[in-house]
């Protein structure tokens, strides 16, 4: 069972996660600034109406919850940070007055045909700049067990999802949570 675990990059809901990977994958390997965008389709299957509507609310969502199954939200906060943190989803997140404009510039097109498959929700999204249009598909979201997390990736959401827990941990305690766990995967490494 645990080969089948799957995890969510980013702290939103799962039909953002392509989404989210789409957008950050464009940004980094295009150079794209927050400054270039001039508009951002994001092709949508009917799973992801929920996500886009109504469009003004979920642009500019009023509670984390809001923006977590928001599209345009979730969208904006990648281009805008080439990540997506839980600090996007604070009262403070909310207002980021750079995220709310670019959640502006992102347009929900329905193509019918785009169809989740078992659980996984495939994104198209294509982001219009000034020195042009970039696009780019994801069938298949990073964190599925078909293209899971790398261990990186995985200390890094621990890292920042730590900083938030009930009781906080502190930095050190949180370095020596991630010292424990990279021991520990080098000694089931070496016994495979």
């Amino acid at each position: 069972e645990s080969s089948r675990i799957r995890f969510k990059p980013w702290p939103a809901c799962t039909i953002t996660q392509s989404y989210i990977e789409a957008t950050i994958g464009l940004c980094r390997d295009h150079d794209i600034k927050p400054e270039d965008v001039r508009r951002v389709n994001a092709y949508i299957g009917e799973f992801g109406l929920p996500l886009c509507e109504p469009l003004a609310g979920r642009r500019k969502p009023a509670t984390t919850l809001d923006a977590k199954f928001s599209i345009p939200f979730t969208v904006a906060a990648a281009i805008a940070r080439r990540d997506v943190v839980i600090a996007d989803y604070t009262a403070e997140g909310l207002r980021n007055a750079e995220v709310l404009a670019l959640a502006e510039k992102v347009v929900p097109v329905l193509r019918p045909e785009m169809k989740k498959y078992s659980d996984i929700y495939p994104c198209d999204i294509e982001i219009e700049t000034s020195r042009g249009h970039f696009r780019r598909q994801v069938d298949e979201p990073y964190g599925h067990p078909k293209k899971p997390m790398s261990m990186d990736s995985l200390i890094g959401k621990f890292r920042d999802c730590a900083q938030y827990s009930a009781t906080p941990l502190g930095n050190a305690k949180i370095e020596r949570a991630v010292e424990r766990s990279e021991e520990h995967t080098s000694e089931l490494q070496s016994r495979l």
